[in-house]
């Protein structure tokens, strides 16, 4: 019997929350099966949270991104993107992704965009040793409260 756990992506340095200045030095956030092991993503959720309302035209409540976000799937050396090469730099780039996103108001002020996707539809994702799913990052994220990726696998 498979269970369902969430993973949440890290930094080599095993930070979770993408909210530091990636400018200079470009970060993966990223999740890989144990040694031996496999993972079967069934979906993933992006959580961004700042302390002030989000516009379509902003990245949560920051200035749209410069160089943009991507989701890559590393397998044997390949990369592939998962946004189709599309990069995310505002908050409505993830409706591309998403089936179903949401924006929730904190009760202490600002937002919180919610946004799961399917990262492959009709199937699941399946990673072995040495592959990784990984989120790319090289803009300024430090105006925001939140900023986690995770998975659901099995």
């Amino acid at each position: 019997m498979l269970i369902e756990k969430r993973i949440t992506l890290k930094s080599d340095t095993g930070e979770s929350n993408a909210v530091g200045d990636y400018r200079n030095k470009p970060t993966e956030f990223y999740a890989q099966p144990e040694p031996g092991g496999k993972l079967i993503i069934d979906y993933m959720v992006v959580l961004i949270g700042g302390a002030e309302k989000f516009a379509p035209e902003t990245y949560g409540n920051l200035a749209a991104l410069e160089n943009g976000i991507d989701i890559l799937l590393c397998r044997s050396c390949e990369e592939l993107s998962m946004t189709g090469g599309n990069l995310i730099r505002k908050n409505t780039d993830w409706s591309s992704m998403s089936y179903d996103m949401n924006l929730h108001e904190k009760p202490e002020g600002g937002d919180v965009l919610e946004v799961p996707f399917k990262l492959s539809y009709g199937q699941k994702i399946i990673l072995s040793c040495g592959d990784k799913l990984k989120v790319a990052l090289n803009d300024n994220f430090e105006g925001l409260a939140e900023h986690v990726f995770y998975i659901v696998a099995y």
